[in-house]
């Protein structure tokens, strides 16, 4: 289906549209995924051994992280984001964040291990608990619980707020920042699995794929990297769409957001191992347990761990799902009867959080495609109103007005009996 009206672009009121910033950062974020990419495929690269345990990683790691991507696209239902700004997000999270997390975290673990070797000396560790028995168990704890956190989730943050500040127009909710968060914490997850696997085979001789995917995807890719960085996204998309947040509130939301990620990263690096062992003893489970047994035990140690921050991201799910249905149901009440009919303004408003309307009379495509349309207006509008202007003033408003007036128009033109 075609319609004579193009759809208003992605990049409206992005600075990279000002060619003294656009044309410095896209040289910049190209240069970055080139050095992502050469840190992580180089070494691979020069071992061509390796690449057949690479490949099946990826493939594998990539099929089991199709329910979270399925589960993400659903949720984006309402306002689809662009296919290509989702796929730069995952490539961030698989490339960049990834590659440079190896070497800052390398970078960090040599410094704590010179202030570890100049301070163990005057620690206990034997009064420290049934981890930390000795000094490596202390340093090896303290890199997971401290380091890896706080560098993995700054590169993940880093993608989430570039996309908030150079692509505004997609990025105006709640909702936008979970989809966001999300994908590029499973993009994390997914190259992190294929990277230990590898690492496993190049040290051993044998490649431990359900050892390393088993915890990573516990919930189908709804746990670990896919949850941290979703609680961030969450806290920038709830700043930018609060209109009645101060700069200090806003701010204050966001700080929230990267603490909640980053509690939740630490608990279970932290926690997760010694519940892991708990539940074993427990179940009377010895050290070599099915692939079965080892997904109930990870399981239960990401319920122990982080089902706090299970019941925040649903209560954020939840309450920016009400919010984009109040949004859509007031904005669109004010563009009846000339943009959206009286009774498709019914089927707005008794639109259900889980479900998403259809419009009697059109196709399923040409249905999917007016709904997205109306409700990227009503989105639109709000932005523009809380930015303090008028909406029927915005260009951007009459451009998805004359695009749904253009679907309409391609409807009839299908409907019309041929000469």
């Amino acid at each position: 289906m075609r319609t004579g009206i193009s759809r208003p672009d992605s990049l409206t009121g992005s600075p990279l549209t000002r060619p003294a910033i656009g044309g410095p950062v896209l040289v910049g974020l190209f240069l970055i995924f080139g050095y992502g990419l050469w840190l992580i495929a180089g070494p691979v690269l020069a071992r061509p051994e390796i690449w057949g345990v690479l490949f099946t990683s990826l493939g594998l790691a990539l099929l089991a992280c199709m329910p979270a991507i399925a589960t993400v696209l659903y949720l984006d239902r309402r306002e689809p984001e662009p296919w290509w700004l989702l796929t730069l997000t995952f490539l961030w999270g698989a490339v960049v964040a990834t590659g440079i997390a190896v070497v800052l975290e390398t970078m960090a673990s040599e410094s704590l291990a010179v202030l570890f070797d100049e301070s163990v000396a005057l620690v206990d560790t034997t009064q420290l608990g049934l981890q930390l028995l000795d000094p490596d168990a202390l340093f090896t704890w303290l890199e997971s619980s401290m380091i890896a956190p706080f560098v993995e989730e700054a590169l993940k943050g880093l993608a989430l707020v570039l996309l908030f500040l150079l692509i505004p127009a997609e990025t105006n909710t709640m909702r936008d920042g979970i989809v966001y968060g999300a994908l590029v914490g499973l993009a994390f997850a997914v190259v992190e699995a294929t990277a230990f696997i590898i690492s496993g085979y190049v040290e051993t001789g044998t490649a431990e794929y359900l050892a390393e995917l088993i915890p990573r995807f516990v919930l189908f890719g709804l746990n670990g990297h896919t949850l941290y960085s979703a609680l961030f996204g969450a806290a920038l998309g709830w700043a930018r769409q609060s209109t009645s947040y101060g700069a200090v509130r806003k701010s204050l939301t966001i700080a929230g957001g990267l603490v909640l990620a980053l509690a939740a990263h630490g608990m279970a690096n932290a926690f997760g191992p010694f519940a892991l062992s708990v539940f074993a003893s427990l179940t009377g489970l010895g050290p070599t347990v099915t692939g079965a047994q080892l997904w109930f035990l990870d399981l239960a140690k990401v319920i122990a761990t982080n089902v706090w921050a299970y019941v925040i991201i649903l209560y954020m799910v939840i309450r920016s799902g009400y919010w984009e249905l109040e949004v859509c149901r007031s904005e669109l009440s004010e563009e009846v009867p000339d943009v959206v009919t009286p009774a498709e303004l019914e089927l707005v408003e008794g639109e259900g959080l889980w479900r998403i309307r259809r419009i009697p009379g059109f196709s399923s495509r040409r249905s999917a495609r007016l709904v997205r349309a109306q409700n990227e207006l009503a989105f639109r509008r709000h932005d523009v109103r809380r930015a303090g202007l008028d909406p029927d003033s915005d260009p951007i408003v009459s451009q998805w007005r004359r695009f749904i007036s253009d679907i309409r128009e391609d409807r009839a033109r299908a409907s019309a009996p041929h000469a």
